[in-house]
């Protein structure tokens, strides 16, 4: 009877022996020191778009160099600001400036000394790494389809984001990718579900716009207008959206705005037999400013009433280089 239960106590306690085994067996060795307090935590200032930002650097190992310290600068400022400062140089008011090969925990005075960071530019970052970085700051989750558009995007000066399932919760996303990259002239923006307001957001962001699709989305007339604040326009596609009758009205003023327009796609714009106002009508007869050389109107209401199109017919007319040079 003792035996047996010596037997039980013993196969028991091997079991226990190897839970904890294959317990321990699961912890990494950086698991274990990720739950250690820091050695030292160091404050660092940097400045950021005429802002000083504090950092905290953790030091867990007092083998740490100054010349390591400064990566992780440059890294938390990376992460945290989307900007990866060029660091050459580190300095505290008691030693000055500190030197790459110095020991963090001896060159800096305790948790309460301050670090100045200094930096020479930043390091030139990828459109999709920006993105990436953008998703992570502002935690939302990366789209697929927008990664894979920036990665196969060969063009430094456009953002080229067709059909990538945009909807206006990208949009802030979308806005800081532009603020972060190479200035933009050209915009692709076709074939996704983006309204008025998140296209004057992302004009916001765009300074010399010479080239933009939003075709196939969900914007009105209301766009037209904004467009009118891009001088240098020279080619926009809106086709295939909901533009409505009014979009007749603008574009006397928006061709007088942007003088270097030159092709103008509002196919299937539900353009339709907008009411002939005097001042309209004033408008579009005495036109003498910039004409275009491609106007398309085709497959929109207005064109299929044989009565509006042979009142609107010759004032479109006004509007183009050549009267062969709009399409029906």
């Amino acid at each position: 009877m003792d035996l047996d239960y010596y037997n039980e106590d013993e196969e028991l306690n091997e079991a226990i022996a190897s839970m904890d085994i294959s317990a321990s067996a699961g912890i990494k060795e950086g698991d274990i020191t990720q739950k250690k307090d820091p050695i030292l935590t160091v404050r660092v200032a940097v400045n950021i778009n005429h802002q000083e930002k504090i950092l905290f650097i953790q030091v867990f190992n007092d083998t740490k160099c100054i010349d390591w310290l400064m990566e992780q600068v440059a890294q938390k400022v990376w992460e945290s600001y989307g900007y990866e400062p060029k660091i050459y140089e580190l300095k505290t008011e008691a030693s000055g400036c500190l030197l790459p090969q110095e020991l963090v925990v001896v060159a800096i005075q305790g948790n309460f000394e301050l670090v100045h960071a200094y930096y020479h530019g930043f390091r030139e970052k990828t459109p999709l790494e920006v993105y990436q970085n953008s998703c992570s700051r502002n935690k939302v989750s990366t789209r697929h389809t927008v990664e894979l558009a920036l990665h196969e995007n060969e063009q430094t000066d456009a953002l080229v984001l067709a059909d990538t399932c945009l909807v206006s919760r990208d949009i802030p996303v979308i806005c800081d990718l532009l603020s972060h990259i190479k200035p933009v002239t050209k915009v692709d923006l076709s074939g996704n579900v983006l309204y008025d307001h998140d296209i004057a957001d992302l004009f916001k962001h765009i300074q010399d716009l010479h080239e933009v699709d939003l075709s196939s989305n969900r914007i009105t007339s209301k766009t037209i207008a904004k467009l009118a604040y891009h001088p240098n326009l020279r080619r926009a596609s809106l086709s295939y959206n909901p533009l409505g009758s009014d979009t007749l009205a603008l574009l006397p003023e928006l061709l007088r705005k942007c003088s270097h327009l030159d092709v103008l796609d509002l196919e299937s714009c539900d353009v339709d037999n907008y009411t002939l106002q005097d001042i309209t009508l004033h408008e579009y007869r005495h036109y003498s400013g910039h004409r275009l050389e491609s106007l398309n109107l085709s497959n929109n209401a207005l064109i299929r009433d044989s009565t509006s199109f042979e009142r609107w017919k010759p004032l479109l007319h006004n509007l183009v280089n050549h009267p062969t040079n709009i399409e029906f």
